[in-house]
């Protein structure tokens, strides 16, 4: 009796294992938020010490693939020509060899690139299977089944795209609009201090580099070590 009077004083197994994955859900998200962290952390650092903007967007993009545990990363440039760009990947080999870094492509009605331009907002295909289009034929022989893209926001506009994609069937994790966002929003500040050097440079007198400073961070243009430096104040290590 003692014996089922001290059981019946215990949690329920159902409690203690709900708890169990409570606790481990919290340490995995405990562990992300570090790695993410520590990621924007290593790329202030190199925008502290002047890497070139075509280095800085290639470690933004390895920084995501690799935080998100994702297939493919890559940063998008809109052009005025109704085109997008891709200037920095992230990708097997493979994967890059086929849709290598400065294709240039239209944007069809049914892809991603369309409907976060078109909103602003963050989007994504959750699977390729049955889209029609070129582009999304060209995805599935890179070897993505799913995306997530959200834009890079500058003085108001979209200007880019950050995206990941996924070789395995399903949706993405609902979470990865938002840890992309983290990664976009550092491209968009430096963008931003960036432009304010222009201005600055241009008040003085001195010649203009390049109107758009998209094309300057996201094309590999040199832009000044003091604006990108400053564009890390809020990331770089102390």
């Amino acid at each position: 009796m003692d014996e089922l009077l001290n059981s019946a004083d215990q949690p329920p197994l159902a409690g203690q294992l709900d708890e169990h994955l409570d606790d481990v859900a919290l340490h995995t998200e405990c562990r992300r938020l570090v790695a993410e962290h520590a990621a924007l952390r290593r790329l202030g650092t190199l925008v502290a010490r002047g890497g070139e903007p075509s280095e800085v967007g290639h470690a933004v993009a390895e920084e995501m693939r690799r935080c998100l545990d994702a297939f493919t990363a890559g940063i998008w440039r809109f052009e005025p020509t109704g085109e997008v760009t891709l200037v920095a990947a992230a990708a097997t080999a493979a994967a890059l060899a086929k849709w290598p870094v400065g294709t240039r492509i239209s944007i069809e009605a049914n892809t991603l690139a369309t409907v976060v331009y078109r909103t602003g907002l963050p989007a994504r295909i959750d699977s390729y299977e049955n889209i029609v289009g070129s582009i999304a034929a060209r995805v599935r022989a890179v070897g993505v089944r799913a995306a997530v893209g959200v834009p890079i926001i500058v003085d108001g506009s979209v200007r880019g795209l950050a995206a990941v994609g996924s070789a395995e069937p399903g949706p993405m994790p609902a979470d990865t609009e938002t840890r992309i966002s983290r990664f976009a929003e550092f491209i968009a500040t430096a963008l931003v201090a960036a432009h304010r050097d222009e201005q600055k440079r241009q008040l003085l007198g001195e010649a203009s580099q390049r109107p758009f400073l998209i094309d300057s961070l996201l094309d590999g243009r040199g832009i000044d070590r003091w604006s990108l430096s400053e564009a890390a104040s809020g990331v770089s290590p102390k």
